[in-house]
């Protein structure tokens, strides 16, 4: 992966969802202290010239999310403890869900054995011991196990190769002389030039309208490109863990960094702040090695601090805002209706937001496997055997956990009260998805992530490219496309992943998709806003020409929901009015 180099004094100012300005966090000392906040997760993002530090609050139903987390361990571990004592024992260890199958539940392919599995951190495998687990220790043991079932999961996947497709069609056909540049008057005609792909006259343009030949290929040929993986090193971002060791985060700044392989950091090759980097020195050599980079994410202030709140339930889409609301933006953000903050710098564009999850996740599989019970209850006892439990694929997984009094017989009320508890588990747990866009011309217009390009995102197009814009005469070249990352936080599944399974209703990975844009304006305008962009074109509004242009005030061609209320509250008020005589 292709990373950019970001010019110093940039990144002192950085990133804007983001951004607020590095100043605000002056002391390296507050800023270790907010790092062991119960709802902060730092997000490290490997930059070309330094690492940036990416600093989240996240709370799901307003307690913070390790919270949330540990309140399901606490509701699996008095599950476990059938005796009420305290503590484990082997019968009752050996009925805890293996942290493999958690795993597999949260990663939304809890049917599927081929679920992306990939996990190349240094962690040393944990076991239980008979009679000495407690709660605050089968809380670790998930945590540190090499499947990993924890707080928060990270994937990441690489949809590059289907962004240079769509990018290349763009271009194509909003290059309207061919000159192989894109011009502002080319740019403000976006919607005209792209109103030829739009097939099905929804006045929206689908990513199969721009690349339709993308819909033929084969499940096989889509899953080995758009394949999602658990977090690793090898990623551009790292997520720091309560139970790392400093050497972890340092290995991995020496990879990305140490240019001449002396196995040491010198200013020139990892330009952090002088201060920073002179706290650091222990030994004043201009060098840092292993054991001093191992205290680097304690001594360097966030760069950016923004608060992500989950719903508590599901669907919920979440919201996220900046940690200090009177905060400076950089030039180069924009705040997006959903609640998303999308930040630009050098020649990286990174887009942070909240989705709502799968809504089929978990829950939808469960009376699909409550109907299996039935099946495989063939003499009608109203409980099965081992046996007949190990004969379903999908009951044998569960069985042994799910017949908590240990009798070896299974009953549908018991399937049922482990169900529910794993549904607790998908809903304690928070998601981050990092999309790697690759140079992507169409995702830096679909603001929304949702693959739609609406009309008044094509009519934004050349304010959002113009910074981008660095060829002769202010043209966008293609090589000035920035590389565009998507980081989505979703409370419980992302959905079914490409290649690696896809929830019942065959829908495949659901967690690009961003909130839509909000449901408001009077009753008539909803209705008339036929797909659901948020607006009211003329051929979507049913009364007539000049009762249109009398409510686009701004004369731009749609009817916002602004516009639709004052001439609903005009209207109204109209209507109120007595008659004269």
């Amino acid at each position: 992966m292709k990373h950019v180099l970001l010019p110093p004094l940039l990144m002192a100012a950085l990133l804007p969802w983001l951004f607020v300005g590095s100043q605000t966090f002056v002391a390296a000392d507050g800023a270790s202290s907010a790092a062991s906040a119960r709802d902060v997760q730092d997000i490290v993002f490997l930059a070309d010239n330094r690492p940036v530090i990416f600093r989240l609050h996240i709370q799901i139903g307003g307690k913070p999310f390790r919270d949330a987390w540990d309140d399901f361990m606490g509701r699996l571990f008095n599950y476990l403890d059938l005796d009420g004592n305290g503590v484990l024992s082997q019968a009752e260890i050996d009925r805890a869900p293996k942290p493999a199958v958690l795993l597999q539940l949260l990663q939304g392919n809890y049917l599927d054995p081929n679920a992306p599995s990939r996990r190349r951190e240094p962690m040393q495998e944990v076991s239980l011991v008979a009679d000495k687990v407690k709660r605050a220790g089968l809380a670790r043991y998930y945590r540190q196990s090499l499947s990993g079932a924890k707080p928060l999961l990270a994937f990441i996947r690489d949809r590059s190769k289907q962004s240079d497709a769509l990018t290349s069609a763009l271009f194509r056909h909003l290059d309207r002389n061919k000159d192989g540049k894109l011009s502002r008057d080319e740019l403000l005609a976006a919607a005209a030039s792209l109103r030829k792909l739009d097939l099905n006259d929804d006045e929206v343009i689908d990513r199969e309208e721009i690349v339709p030949t993308q819909n033929a290929d084969t499940p096989g040929m889509m899953a080995a490109r758009d394949r999602v993986e658990l977090l690793t090193d090898e990623a551009p971002f790292l997520l720091p863990s309560e139970d790392d060791t400093p050497t972890r985060l340092a290995y991995a700044l020496l990879m990305r960094y140490d240019k001449d392989k002396n196995q040491k950091l010198s200013h020139a090759e990892i330009a952090l702040d002088k201060q920073v980097f002179d706290q650091l020195d222990d030994d004043h050599d201009g060098e840092l090695d292993l054991k001093e980079l191992g205290k680097w994410l304690r001594a360097q202030a966030p760069d950016l601090e923004v608060i992500v709140q989950l719903g508590g339930y599901l669907p919920s889409p979440g919201y996220l805002y900046l940690h200090d609301p009177l905060g400076p933006l950089v030039s180069g953000t924009r705040r997006i209706q959903s609640g998303s903050l999308a930040a630009n710098f050098a020649n990286v564009s990174i887009d942070l937001g909240t989705g709502a999850g799968s809504v089929a996740g978990f829950q939808s599989l469960r009376p699909f496997i409550l109907e299996q019970f039935k099946t495989a209850d063939v003499t009608k006892r109203g409980y099965l055997d081992q046996t007949q439990g190990e004969q379903n694929p999908i009951l044998q997984p569960l069985f042994f956990s799910a017949d908590r009094n240990g009798d070896g017989k299974l009953y549908e009320k018991e399937l049922a009260a482990y169900l529910d508890l794993l549904d607790d588990a998908v809903h304690s747990c928070t998601v981050l998805m990092i999309t790697n866009h690759g140079k992507s011309l169409f995702e830096i217009l679909n603001v929304y992530h949702d693959g739609r390009l609406r009309q008044s995102e094509l009519n934004a197009a050349w304010p959002m490219l113009s910074p981008w814009a660095k060829g002769p005469e202010g043209m966008l070249l293609r090589e000035d496309i920035p590389h565009q990352f998507d980081l989505l936080l979703t409370q419980g599944q992302p959905g079914g992943f490409p290649g690696a399974g896809a929830a019942p209703d065959g829908t495949s990975a659901g967690a690009d998709r961003r909130t839509a844009p909000p449901t408001r304006g009077p009753v008539w305008f909803r209705k008339m806003d036929r797909n659901g962009d948020g607006v009211v074109t003329r051929r979507e509004f049913l009364g007539t020409k000049e009762d249109f242009q009398r409510i686009d005030s701004n004369g731009d061609g749609v009817i916002t929901p602004e516009e639709a209320d004052r001439a609903d509250a005009l209207f109204r008020k109209a209507n109120a009015e007595p008659r004269k005589p």
